[in-house]
């Protein structure tokens, strides 16, 4: 069974991470607005909303798009799991 309604503008999904990470750049969690956000992002409060319900899914989003994996260290072990 498929959603109703279009499908969602993923390029709407990336231009709002940016905008999060953007703004937490310049204002920091204590200037950080939803408004402020949609806005930069050139989209609707309630377009985000229906992505992210809460605020903090957002933010863990936006960060976790930054965030690297180190690469595992080569220790010369041929049995060792990690």
């Amino acid at each position: 069974m498929s959603a109703a309604g279009r499908p969602r503008d993923p390029a709407i999904d990336a231009a709002v991470l940016a905008a999060t990470l953007e703004i937490l750049r310049t204002d920091g969690y204590p200037g950080f607005a939803l408004e402020a956000v949609a806005a930069r992002a050139g989209t609707t409060k309630a377009a985000m909303r229906r992505r992210w319900p809460l605020r903090q899914n957002l933010l863990i989003d936006a960060l976790a798009s930054i965030l690297t994996i180190p690469p595992v260290p080569d220790n010369n072990c041929t049995r060792c799991a990690t």
